[in-house]
């Protein structure tokens, strides 16, 4: 813990340098002319810019009192255009209303736009990005190296057998992760570290191969501790970055280095199908002369677009069982009733269970999966940057600026109570059923959890649904979960709130729960299978 007054130093230190910054940014926007702009530019307008009290830091120190996620989705909804100009610093970023839908349909054929080059300018510096990757990472969503790697993650997924085989794999590496952390027929756990263990070993197994760095205990711990600190840390100065943030992050670069490593003149080069996701990955940045330095960069990327989803919203998803009896109860009774009966009593403890069978025959489970994306996906805003100066071909036809950013807020969607009720910042797991008890299909088509309709959808939607489903199913199948000794829940007043964060996603739930593990009885192993290759989320 800092001291106050290096504390109150620290911040007199940050704003002095904020407006220092600020009047060198004034003075140089005033001595030099701007670029003239393109003919074709001269026929388009730029949207309106969203002022500020102080220019330049206005907006950055009101980001830094609330969240990024917070403070620009009410900028986007409440200005009277659907499309605003916002500027941090010298950083200029189009904020548009993402419940205008005719607009999320032009973002969408917007030319130009990048999703790994705004993942570059945000975090590069923080992650330590190499130059060799910042040329292929600002290329557009549609450049063929894109295309091909989407390609690859959809093929991943092709085939019933394929999904069956990864399916078998995390399973394997989550009952070893397991083995380590939860030993004993009474464990005591904290909740967000051990899924993020879990996840971290399986899921990482199946991406790097079982031959990477998540084996290591270390490494995964390395890996909560970047992933924990880029969002309680991320500010304008990555000066300030504590020790124990730069240590992790080393670690795990120093870890993900073996997809650097040549191969060695007397290995024989693997068949391409053998080869585990991230090995697939390097053929293709080989194939399109991306430089080897540059490599760990993109399973950094990878990292940040995978686990801390996964993570905080299946972690999510068990806090609120445990801070809820009944919720739990009813939950579990859908779970226990997808268990397959065993043909043979001797093995009528191995339970086996159905993952395709959910959407069907769990509607309370589902309605509180969506319920659970709808309050906390609302973090995801939907960024991209300008890539090339472009056009918004609305019908004033903006013009958008090369390296730009721009976001579309998804919080004032999924938390509008126009929309969901006066109850729409809380959790309601039946909000999605209709009054039969089925889901309803039409509030599902109004939430917008992994994206904006048309707006590349997030590949990995099936992966998110189906691991968190696994690591929920299997979870309380196995154990009978309970508050340790001392665990008051949040002072005894249920669910913590949000931690506030600078990163877009699912926020980290402010408070860590001690539960108390405790394997039922009746139950010696729980295998979770995938018998129907089930598309969509």
């Amino acid at each position: 813990m800092m001291e106050p007054d290096f504390t109150f130093g620290l911040i007199r230190v940050i704003i002095l340098l904020l407006g220092v910054y600020a009047l060198s940014a004034s003075l140089y926007g005033s001595l030099f002319a701007k670029r003239a702009p393109s003919k074709a530019a001269e026929k388009t307008s730029e949207p309106p810019t969203i002022s500020s009290r102080i220019p330049y830091i206005g907006h950055v120190l009101q980001v830094m009192r609330t969240d990024f996620q917070e403070y620009f989705g009410r900028l986007s909804v409440s200005q009277a255009t659907p499309v605003s100009v916002a500027q941090l610093f010298t950083q200029r970023i189009y904020v548009v209303d993402a419940s205008d839908t005719e607009m999320t349909k032009l973002f969408a054929r917007t030319p130009g736009l990048s999703l790994t080059a705004a993942f570059w300018v945000g975090f590069g510096g923080y992650l330590h990005f190499n130059k060799a990757s910042e040329e292929s990472m600002m290329t557009p969503d549609k450049h063929p190296f894109k295309r091909e790697l989407s390609r690859l993650l959809r093929d991943e997924l092709q085939t019933l057998e394929k999904v069956q085989k990864l399916g078998a794999q995390v399973q394997r590496k989550i009952n070893q992760a397991w083995q380590r952390t939860v030993p004993d027929d009474s464990n005591t756990v904290k909740l967000a570290e051990w899924v993020s263990d879990g996840i971290a070993m399986s899921v990482g197994s199946v991406i790097w191969g079982d031959k990477g760095p998540y084996d290591d205990p270390k490494f995964r711990q390395s890996l909560r501790t970047m992933l924990c600190g880029l969002r309680r840390f991320y500010h304008p100065l990555t000066l300030f970055l504590p020790s124990s943030f730069r240590r992790a992050r080393d670690h795990v670069r120093a870890g993900l280095s073996t997809l650097d490593a040549p191969r060695s003149g007397d290995q024989e080069e693997p068949d391409c199908d053998d080869l585990c996701f991230i090995g697939k990955v390097k053929i293709l940045l080989q194939k399109y002369s991306i430089p080897q330095a540059g490599w760990n960069d993109f399973s950094f990327s990878l990292i940040m677009g995978v686990f801390p989803n996964l993570i905080n919203i299946t972690t999510w998803a068990l806090w609120h069982l445990v801070a809820d009896d009944e919720l739990m109860a009813a939950i579990r009774a859908e779970v226990d009733a997808l268990v397959e009966p065993s043909p043979d009593p001797a093995n009528s403890q191995r339970k086996k269970v159905d993952v395709s069978r959910v959407r069907e025959s769990c509607p309370l489970l589902m309605s509180f999966w969506y319920e659970l994306l709808r309050l906390y996906a609302a973090n995801s805003n939907i960024t991209r940057l300008v890539t090339h100066d472009a056009v918004f071909p609305g019908g004033s036809l903006l013009s958008f600026r090369r390296k730009a950013l721009v976001v579309a807020p998804m919080l004032p969607h999924q938390h509008g109570r126009d929309g969901w009720g006066q109850d729409a910042e809380v959790l309601r797991a039946d909000r999605f059923l209709d009054a039969e008890g089925r889901v309803d299909a039409g509030l599902v088509r109004r939430l917008m959890a992994f994206g904006l309709p048309t707006v590349l959808m997030c590949p990995g939607r099936y992966v998110v649904f189906n691991v968190v489903m696994l690591n929920i199913i299997k979870t309380l199948l196995t154990f009978d979960i309970a508050p340790a000794r001392g665990e008051t829940l949040n002072g005894g007043q249920g669910v913590c709130r949000p931690r506030r964060s600078m990163v877009a996603g699912v926020p980290e739930p402010s408070h860590d729960p001690e539960l108390v593990l405790t394997k039922r009885v009746d139950v010696g192993s729980v295998h979770v299978t995938f018998e129907n290759q089930r598309p969509g989320w």
